[in-house]
C-alpha cells in the first residue's frame, strides 16, 4: 500500500485485525502484518517511513482472555519492533491525536 499512502497525504491506517490471534484461516499468512516473533519488514519500513499514519487497534474479541492475548502480541511483535518515537506514536499519540484528545 506504499503507494497510496505516499499519494493521499491525508490517509491513516488503523492495524487492528492484522495479527494473530484474531487473524485465522488459509489466508491468515498473507493478511498477517505482524505476529510474536516480529513485523513484516515491508510494513516496518512503512511505518518507520510515515509514523502519523498508523496506530494499533483490538478489533473482534470475544473474551478478556483473548483481547489480553491481541494486547501482547501487539507490544511484542509489532511495538517492540518499531523505533521508540514511531512505537508511541503507533501505540497512542495518533489516535491522541486524530480523535483531538489534547
Amino acid at each position: 500500500i506504499r503507494p497510496f499512502v505516499e499519494k493521499y497525504a491525508n490517509f491513516t491506517c488503523d492495524l487492528s485485525y492484522r495479527s494473530p490471534p484474531q487473524l485465522r484461516g488459509p489466508s491468515a499468512a498473507e493478511r498477517t502484518i505482524f505476529d510474536e516473533r516480529g513485523i513484516k519488514s515491508d510494513w516496518k519500513s512503512l511505518i518507520e517511513s510515515h509514523p502519523d499514519r498508523f496506530a494499533v487497534g483490538v478489533d473482534d474479541v470475544q473474551t478478556w482472555d483473548e483481547y489480553d492475548e491481541v494486547a501482547a502480541v501487539i507490544r511484542k511483535g509489532l511495538l517492540a519492533n518499531l523505533s521508540d518515537g514511531t512505537a508511541r506514536k503507533v501505540a497512542f499519540e495518533n489516535a491522541k491525536a486524530w480523535l483531538k484528545l489534547d
